[in-house]
Protein backbone atom coordinates (compact mmCIF):
# COMPACT_ATOMS: atom_id res chain seq x y z
CA UNK A 1 0.00 0.00 0.00
CA UNK A 2 1.41 3.24 -0.80
CA UNK A 3 1.78 6.06 1.44
CA UNK A 4 -0.76 8.38 1.25
CA UNK A 5 -0.78 12.34 1.27
CA UNK A 6 -3.33 14.82 1.70
CA UNK A 7 -5.14 17.76 0.18
CA UNK A 8 -7.09 19.98 2.29
CA UNK A 9 -9.26 22.70 0.97
CA UNK A 10 -12.00 23.36 3.58
CA UNK A 11 -12.16 27.32 2.59
CA UNK A 12 -14.05 26.44 -0.55
CA UNK A 13 -12.38 28.55 -2.78
CA UNK A 14 -9.65 28.10 -5.52
CA UNK A 15 -10.69 24.41 -6.00
CA UNK A 16 -9.43 24.74 -9.78
CA UNK A 17 -5.60 24.47 -8.37
CA UNK A 18 -6.50 20.74 -6.63
CA UNK A 19 -6.82 18.67 -9.62
CA UNK A 20 -2.91 19.35 -10.90
CA UNK A 21 -2.05 19.17 -7.44
CA UNK A 22 -3.57 15.54 -6.88
CA UNK A 23 -2.16 14.71 -10.53
CA UNK A 24 1.83 15.42 -9.60
CA UNK A 25 1.53 13.51 -6.23
CA UNK A 26 -0.36 10.03 -7.86
CA UNK A 27 3.03 10.64 -10.25
CA UNK A 28 5.26 10.13 -7.48
CA UNK A 29 3.78 7.47 -5.99
CA UNK A 30 1.13 8.56 -3.44
CA UNK A 31 -1.72 7.64 -2.66
CA UNK A 32 -4.30 10.86 -2.80
CA UNK A 33 -6.93 12.02 -0.42
CA UNK A 34 -8.82 15.12 -0.54
CA UNK A 35 -10.27 16.63 2.30
CA UNK A 36 -12.82 19.18 1.11
CA UNK A 37 -15.39 21.45 2.45
CA UNK A 38 -19.10 20.14 1.28
CA UNK A 39 -20.00 23.29 -0.72
CA UNK A 40 -17.51 21.57 -3.55
CA UNK A 41 -18.92 18.54 -3.74
CA UNK A 42 -19.66 19.07 -7.57
CA UNK A 43 -15.84 20.00 -8.39
CA UNK A 44 -14.87 16.43 -8.54
CA UNK A 45 -17.28 14.35 -10.18
CA UNK A 46 -15.00 14.59 -13.48
CA UNK A 47 -11.93 14.01 -12.27
CA UNK A 48 -10.26 10.83 -14.42
CA UNK A 49 -7.56 9.85 -11.67
CA UNK A 50 -7.98 7.63 -8.59
CA UNK A 51 -8.72 9.70 -5.22
CA UNK A 52 -10.66 9.42 -2.13
CA UNK A 53 -12.74 12.43 -1.05
CA UNK A 54 -14.05 13.16 2.48
CA UNK A 55 -16.29 16.30 2.94
CA UNK A 56 -17.05 18.06 5.58
CA UNK A 57 -20.00 20.77 6.12
CA UNK A 58 -18.86 24.28 7.66
CA UNK A 59 -20.50 27.53 8.69
CA UNK A 60 -19.73 30.85 10.38
CA UNK A 61 -20.40 29.08 13.19
CA UNK A 62 -17.09 28.18 15.36
CA UNK A 63 -18.62 25.92 17.32
CA UNK A 64 -19.60 23.72 15.06
CA UNK A 65 -16.92 24.32 12.78
CA UNK A 66 -14.52 23.13 15.24
CA UNK A 67 -16.50 19.65 16.37
CA UNK A 68 -16.35 19.02 12.29
CA UNK A 69 -12.36 19.75 12.62
CA UNK A 70 -11.89 17.56 15.28
CA UNK A 71 -13.67 14.76 13.04
CA UNK A 72 -11.06 15.97 10.88
CA UNK A 73 -8.50 15.41 12.93
CA UNK A 74 -9.78 11.93 13.68
CA UNK A 75 -9.66 11.09 9.97
CA UNK A 76 -5.96 12.03 9.61
CA UNK A 77 -4.92 10.32 12.37
CA UNK A 78 -6.59 6.86 10.92
CA UNK A 79 -5.06 8.12 7.85
CA UNK A 80 -1.52 9.12 9.54
CA UNK A 81 -0.20 10.89 6.01
CA UNK A 82 3.33 11.18 4.62
CA UNK A 83 2.18 14.64 3.95
CA UNK A 84 -0.21 17.14 4.10
CA UNK A 85 -1.02 19.46 1.77
CA UNK A 86 -3.15 22.87 2.06
CA UNK A 87 -4.83 24.37 -0.96
CA UNK A 88 -5.29 27.36 0.27
CA UNK A 89 -3.04 27.92 3.21
CA UNK A 90 -4.86 30.94 5.12
CA UNK A 91 -7.83 31.79 7.09
CA UNK A 92 -9.21 30.64 10.23
CA UNK A 93 -10.11 27.36 9.90
CA UNK A 94 -7.11 26.22 8.12
CA UNK A 95 -5.48 27.94 11.91
CA UNK A 96 -7.45 26.04 14.09
CA UNK A 97 -7.31 22.63 12.30
CA UNK A 98 -3.60 23.18 12.51
CA UNK A 99 -3.49 24.10 16.14
CA UNK A 100 -5.37 20.97 16.70
CA UNK A 101 -3.13 18.65 14.68
CA UNK A 102 0.21 20.09 15.85
CA UNK A 103 3.47 19.56 14.67
CA UNK A 104 3.13 15.98 14.39
CA UNK A 105 2.79 15.93 10.08
CA UNK A 106 4.30 17.39 7.98
CA UNK A 107 3.23 20.40 5.86
CA UNK A 108 2.81 22.63 2.90
CA UNK A 109 0.66 24.88 1.50
CA UNK A 110 -0.39 27.35 -1.42
CA UNK A 111 -0.30 31.01 -0.84
CA UNK A 112 -2.72 32.64 -3.19
CA UNK A 113 -2.07 36.43 -1.80
CA UNK A 114 1.58 36.97 -1.04
CA UNK A 115 0.21 40.08 1.25
CA UNK A 116 -1.70 37.57 3.64
CA UNK A 117 1.92 36.45 4.71
CA UNK A 118 2.62 38.93 7.16
CA UNK A 119 -0.95 40.31 8.05
CA UNK A 120 -3.08 39.71 11.30
CA UNK A 121 -2.27 37.01 13.85
CA UNK A 122 -3.99 34.21 11.75
CA UNK A 123 -0.89 34.07 9.29
CA UNK A 124 1.42 34.88 11.87
CA UNK A 125 0.31 31.38 13.49
CA UNK A 126 0.13 29.28 10.60
CA UNK A 127 3.27 30.32 9.55
CA UNK A 128 4.27 28.08 12.90
CA UNK A 129 3.31 25.13 11.58
CA UNK A 130 3.77 25.72 7.77
CA UNK A 131 7.24 26.45 6.53
CA UNK A 132 6.91 25.30 2.81
CA UNK A 133 4.84 27.53 0.69
CA UNK A 134 4.41 27.18 -3.17
CA UNK A 135 3.09 30.08 -5.26
CA UNK A 136 1.33 29.91 -8.21
CA UNK A 137 3.83 31.62 -10.85
CA UNK A 138 7.68 31.82 -11.21
CA UNK A 139 7.12 35.64 -11.04
CA UNK A 140 5.81 35.38 -7.19
CA UNK A 141 9.07 34.29 -5.79
CA UNK A 142 10.49 37.79 -7.00
CA UNK A 143 7.97 39.49 -4.25
CA UNK A 144 7.68 37.20 -1.72
CA UNK A 145 8.07 38.97 2.11
CA UNK A 146 11.21 38.10 4.55
CA UNK A 147 9.13 36.04 6.98
CA UNK A 148 11.92 33.41 8.82
CA UNK A 149 14.92 31.44 7.52
CA UNK A 150 13.04 28.01 7.99
CA UNK A 151 10.63 29.13 5.56
CA UNK A 152 10.72 28.14 2.31
CA UNK A 153 8.78 29.10 -1.32
CA UNK A 154 8.65 27.70 -4.46
CA UNK A 155 6.44 28.35 -7.75
CA UNK A 156 3.95 25.47 -8.40
CA UNK A 157 1.97 25.78 -12.21
CA UNK A 158 -1.65 23.85 -11.44
CA UNK A 159 -2.48 24.61 -15.30
CA UNK A 160 -3.78 20.88 -15.77
CA UNK A 161 -7.87 20.70 -15.75
CA UNK A 162 -9.65 17.14 -16.04
CA UNK A 163 -11.11 18.18 -19.30
CA UNK A 164 -9.99 17.76 -23.02
CA UNK A 165 -12.99 18.45 -25.68
CA UNK A 166 -12.68 19.01 -29.46
CA UNK A 167 -11.78 22.10 -30.34
CA UNK A 168 -11.96 21.27 -34.04
CA UNK A 169 -15.68 21.53 -33.29
CA UNK A 170 -15.61 25.17 -32.93
CA UNK A 171 -17.64 27.74 -34.87
CA UNK A 172 -15.63 28.96 -37.19
CA UNK A 173 -17.98 31.85 -38.19
CA UNK A 174 -17.53 33.27 -35.38
CA UNK A 175 -14.09 34.76 -33.37
CA UNK A 176 -14.52 34.26 -29.74
CA UNK A 177 -12.78 36.30 -27.55
CA UNK A 178 -13.37 34.85 -24.05
CA UNK A 179 -13.59 36.28 -20.16
CA UNK A 180 -13.88 34.22 -17.43
CA UNK A 181 -14.32 34.63 -13.71
CA UNK A 182 -17.02 36.44 -11.59
CA UNK A 183 -18.19 39.23 -13.45
CA UNK A 184 -16.92 42.34 -10.53
CA UNK A 185 -15.96 45.47 -12.00
CA UNK A 186 -13.40 45.11 -9.21
CA UNK A 187 -11.91 42.04 -10.77
CA UNK A 188 -11.77 43.09 -14.58
CA UNK A 189 -12.65 46.43 -16.49
CA UNK A 190 -15.25 44.75 -18.45
CA UNK A 191 -16.32 48.54 -19.63
CA UNK A 192 -13.42 48.14 -22.14
CA UNK A 193 -15.45 45.60 -23.57
CA UNK A 194 -17.85 48.43 -24.52
CA UNK A 195 -15.44 50.36 -25.78
CA UNK A 196 -13.89 47.82 -28.52
CA UNK A 197 -17.59 46.61 -29.05
CA UNK A 198 -18.61 49.75 -30.70
CA UNK A 199 -15.71 50.79 -32.83
CA UNK A 200 -16.71 50.60 -36.51
CA UNK A 201 -12.90 49.35 -37.27
CA UNK A 202 -13.08 46.13 -35.15
CA UNK A 203 -13.52 43.26 -37.18
CA UNK A 204 -17.59 41.86 -37.46
CA UNK A 205 -17.06 38.49 -36.27
CA UNK A 206 -15.29 39.25 -32.88
CA UNK A 207 -18.37 38.15 -30.22
CA UNK A 208 -17.39 38.32 -26.65
CA UNK A 209 -18.19 35.20 -24.13
CA UNK A 210 -18.11 36.92 -20.48
CA UNK A 211 -17.80 33.47 -18.73
CA UNK A 212 -19.27 34.08 -15.76
CA UNK A 213 -22.39 33.88 -13.70
CA UNK A 214 -23.95 37.48 -14.89
CA UNK A 215 -26.92 37.21 -11.57
CA UNK A 216 -24.29 36.19 -8.46
CA UNK A 217 -24.90 38.64 -5.37
CA UNK A 218 -21.55 40.90 -6.21
CA UNK A 219 -22.18 40.51 -10.02
CA UNK A 220 -21.95 43.91 -12.17
CA UNK A 221 -23.67 41.74 -14.76
CA UNK A 222 -27.02 43.63 -14.99
CA UNK A 223 -24.96 46.91 -14.89
CA UNK A 224 -22.43 45.62 -17.69
CA UNK A 225 -25.54 44.24 -20.04
CA UNK A 226 -27.50 47.88 -19.68
CA UNK A 227 -24.06 49.50 -21.13
CA UNK A 228 -23.56 46.81 -23.72
CA UNK A 229 -27.36 48.01 -25.18
CA UNK A 230 -27.00 51.41 -24.40
CA UNK A 231 -23.98 51.36 -27.12
CA UNK A 232 -25.97 48.99 -29.25
CA UNK A 233 -23.42 45.92 -29.29
CA UNK A 234 -25.77 43.57 -27.78
CA UNK A 235 -24.71 41.03 -30.70
CA UNK A 236 -21.41 40.91 -29.64
CA UNK A 237 -21.64 39.86 -26.38
CA UNK A 238 -22.71 36.19 -24.97
CA UNK A 239 -23.78 36.33 -21.29
CA UNK A 240 -24.53 33.59 -18.98
CA UNK A 241 -27.25 34.35 -16.32
CA UNK A 242 -26.52 31.06 -14.02
CA UNK A 243 -23.56 29.39 -12.31
CA UNK A 244 -21.40 27.35 -15.01
CA UNK A 245 -20.87 24.13 -14.35
CA UNK A 246 -17.55 23.30 -14.29
CA UNK A 247 -17.31 21.21 -17.70
CA UNK A 248 -19.45 23.63 -19.98
CA UNK A 249 -17.24 26.47 -18.53
CA UNK A 250 -14.02 24.76 -19.70
CA UNK A 251 -16.10 23.60 -23.08
CA UNK A 252 -16.81 26.97 -23.73
CA UNK A 253 -13.14 28.14 -22.56
CA UNK A 254 -11.31 25.57 -24.93
CA UNK A 255 -14.26 26.96 -27.69
CA UNK A 256 -12.26 30.33 -27.39
CA UNK A 257 -9.94 31.85 -29.91
CA UNK A 258 -8.57 34.50 -27.36
CA UNK A 259 -8.72 35.19 -23.75
CA UNK A 260 -8.51 38.60 -21.96
CA UNK A 261 -8.08 39.15 -18.56
CA UNK A 262 -8.81 42.63 -18.70
CA UNK A 263 -6.49 43.78 -16.10
CA UNK A 264 -5.86 47.88 -16.25
CA UNK A 265 -5.10 50.16 -13.96
CA UNK A 266 -8.91 51.33 -13.11
CA UNK A 267 -9.30 47.99 -11.66
CA UNK A 268 -9.23 47.20 -8.12
CA UNK A 269 -6.66 44.62 -7.77
CA UNK A 270 -4.49 45.87 -11.01
CA UNK A 271 -1.35 46.31 -8.77
CA UNK A 272 -1.87 43.44 -6.46
CA UNK A 273 -1.59 40.98 -10.38
CA UNK A 274 1.78 42.73 -10.93
CA UNK A 275 3.47 41.93 -7.77
CA UNK A 276 0.95 39.70 -5.03
CA UNK A 277 -1.05 37.26 -7.03
CA UNK A 278 -2.32 35.68 -9.98
CA UNK A 279 -4.86 35.68 -12.56
CA UNK A 280 -6.48 32.01 -12.40
CA UNK A 281 -6.90 33.28 -16.09
CA UNK A 282 -3.32 32.89 -16.93
CA UNK A 283 -3.32 28.94 -16.20
CA UNK A 284 -6.18 28.49 -18.12
CA UNK A 285 -4.45 30.36 -21.34
CA UNK A 286 -1.88 28.11 -20.04
CA UNK A 287 -3.54 24.76 -19.62
CA UNK A 288 -5.73 24.84 -23.13
CA UNK A 289 -2.61 26.52 -25.45
CA UNK A 290 -5.41 29.77 -25.99
CA UNK A 291 -3.26 32.80 -26.00
CA UNK A 292 -3.90 36.27 -23.80
CA UNK A 293 -4.68 39.19 -25.06
CA UNK A 294 -3.43 41.46 -22.07
CA UNK A 295 -2.36 45.16 -21.56
CA UNK A 296 1.25 45.69 -21.89
CA UNK A 297 2.25 46.05 -18.70
CA UNK A 298 2.33 42.36 -17.76
CA UNK A 299 4.93 41.36 -20.42
CA UNK A 300 7.20 41.60 -17.18
CA UNK A 301 6.15 38.18 -16.34
CA UNK A 302 8.19 35.72 -18.63
CA UNK A 303 5.52 33.27 -18.81
CA UNK A 304 3.09 35.91 -19.80
CA UNK A 305 5.67 37.48 -22.69
CA UNK A 306 6.38 34.08 -24.32
CA UNK A 307 2.76 33.38 -24.70
CA UNK A 308 0.44 36.25 -25.16
CA UNK A 309 -0.23 39.11 -27.68
CA UNK A 310 -0.23 43.00 -25.90
CA UNK A 311 -1.65 46.15 -26.57
CA UNK A 312 -1.72 49.41 -24.99
CA UNK A 313 -4.54 51.05 -25.91
CA UNK A 314 -7.87 50.34 -27.64
CA UNK A 315 -6.82 51.59 -31.33
CA UNK A 316 -3.84 49.40 -30.68
CA UNK A 317 -6.32 46.19 -28.87
CA UNK A 318 -8.62 46.55 -31.68
CA UNK A 319 -5.58 46.47 -34.49
CA UNK A 320 -4.21 43.31 -32.64
CA UNK A 321 -7.80 41.20 -32.51
CA UNK A 322 -8.14 42.33 -36.47
CA UNK A 323 -4.33 41.13 -37.12
CA UNK A 324 -5.32 37.67 -35.18
CA UNK A 325 -8.67 37.42 -36.58
CA UNK A 326 -7.27 38.10 -40.42
CA UNK A 327 -4.28 34.86 -39.33
CA UNK A 328 -5.08 32.67 -37.40
CA UNK A 329 -2.25 30.69 -37.46
CA UNK A 330 -0.68 33.20 -35.25
CA UNK A 331 -2.74 31.64 -32.70
CA UNK A 332 -1.42 28.18 -33.13
CA UNK A 333 2.15 28.93 -31.88
CA UNK A 334 4.74 26.10 -31.75
CA UNK A 335 6.90 28.05 -29.61
CA UNK A 336 3.89 28.22 -27.51
CA UNK A 337 3.19 24.98 -27.57
CA UNK A 338 6.75 23.77 -26.76
CA UNK A 339 7.62 26.56 -24.32
CA UNK A 340 4.49 25.58 -22.22
CA UNK A 341 4.85 21.63 -22.60
CA UNK A 342 8.61 22.15 -21.41
CA UNK A 343 8.41 23.93 -18.52
CA UNK A 344 4.29 23.35 -17.20
CA UNK A 345 4.01 19.60 -17.56
CA UNK A 346 3.08 17.55 -15.10
CA UNK A 347 5.76 15.23 -15.16
CA UNK A 348 8.09 18.60 -14.60
CA UNK A 349 6.54 19.77 -11.56
CA UNK A 350 6.57 16.23 -10.40
CA UNK A 351 10.31 16.59 -9.96
CA UNK A 352 10.61 19.99 -8.83
CA UNK A 353 7.46 19.65 -6.25
CA UNK A 354 9.71 15.99 -5.23
CA UNK A 355 12.91 17.78 -4.54
CA UNK A 356 11.20 20.37 -2.61
CA UNK A 357 9.17 18.49 -0.32
CA UNK A 358 10.49 15.67 -0.07
CA UNK A 359 14.02 15.53 -0.45
CA UNK A 360 16.45 16.98 2.15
Amino acid sequence: MSEKIILIEICGSHDECIYAQAQVFKRLGYDVLIIASDDLSDRFTDYDIDVELEYFSFSKNRLNNLSKLFKIKKLIKNVNPAHIQFNTASNSLVMDLLFLLGKKYSYSGIIHSLKKLTEGTTQKIINRYIKKYFVLNDFLLDFIPKLTSAHEFESFYTASFPYNFDIHSRDDSIFKICIPGNVEYKRRDYLYLTELAKSPNLNPNVVFEILGNSKHRYSCGNDLKEKVKHCDSSDRFIFHDNFIEPYKFHKNVQSSDLIMPLLHPNVEYYESYLTNQISGTYNLSFAYRIPMLISKPFDIVEDIRNTAFFYDSIEECISQINRIVNNKHLLRNEKFDDYISNKLNLDTQAIKINDFLFKK
